[in-house]
């Protein structure tokens, strides 16, 4: 008797063996075409093209009509068209979790579908502040932000200074060695900070090597690197299993700290 499993993994293994399969259900998508059409399309070369449209025919993903000669999507093709579709954004996800989770200092106890569920913006040699530039559009975007964090990038200075005094509510822990790192660096940004009705400035000696801040609902987890510089930054939404560990992270060290003394 057959395995309806293995069948199911072979009709897999045929789809995701080759990215051009994927392609032309997409270009039938828009519109049944005739191979003339479906090249202009996709590029493909009329020979792989015209295998690859039998075998998806055959397969009955797509069908042919012999009057106008064009190929269409059937119901079949559409389910799997976007089940692949979905299996490419997840693995794209499980991809992006990886580098993150190496940097992140402790185990996140949720299962793994929530994790796989959240939005991971890492840096890379081109671009080695995209998380901190992301952090700092999302909380242009937001009214209220809180968190702790064992370090404050320069960047998020400048952040906090262009909001002071318009409306955003934000309350920040850090050791008191992060405070006075900035107040060093920079003192007339820190002091414009500091002095903000909308900013409460807390210091806790019992920040973790890693950041958890709240954006409105939503929970960031920051990762570092060797050098204490943002590596990356993880998004989950504010009713996920990501957030409610956040929430029990940022109260504890909430309980320890006190008011920012300049």
């Amino acid at each position: 008797m057959d395995d309806p499993s293995a069948t199911a993994l072979e009709r897999v293994e045929f789809l995701a063996a080759s990215p051009t399969r994927l392609r032309l259900l997409d270009a039938v998508a828009e519109d049944p075409a005739v191979p003339e059409t479906l090249t202009e399309r996709t590029g493909i070369a009329r020979s792989t093209l015209r295998r690859n449209l039998a075998a998806l025919v055959d397969r009955g993903y797509l069908s042919h009509s012999a009057t106008s000669g064009e190929y269409s999507l059937t119901v079949a093709g559409s389910v799997v068209r976007q089940a692949l579709h979905d299996a490419v954004a997840t693995v794209d996800r499980a991809d992006s979790l990886v580098p993150f989770l190496d940097h992140f200092p402790v185990d996140i106890p949720v299962e793994p579908a929530a994790l796989a569920e959240a939005e991971v913006v890492g840096s890379d040699e081109s671009d080695p502040f995209k998380p901190v530039a992301t952090i700092r559009e999302r909380f242009g975007d937001s009214t209220t932000a809180r968190g702790f964090l064992p370090v404050i990038n320069p960047l998020y200075l400048k952040g906090l200074r262009a909001y002071a005094g318009t409306g955003h509510s934000v309350e920040l822990i850090a050791p008191r060695a992060a405070y006075d790192s900035r107040a060093a660096d920079a003192p007339e940004a820190f002091r414009t900070v500091a002095s903000s009705p909308d900013v409460e400035l807390l210091v806790s000696p019992k920040v973790p090597a890693y950041a958890v801040g709240f954006l409105d609902g939503d929970a960031v987890l920051g990762a570092f690197d060797e050098h204490r510089r943002t590596h990356s930054v993880l998004h989950a939404g504010p009713d996920s299993a990501v957030a409610d560990w956040a929430e029990t992270q940022y109260e504890a060290v909430r309980e320890t700290a006190a008011p920012f003394e300049g």
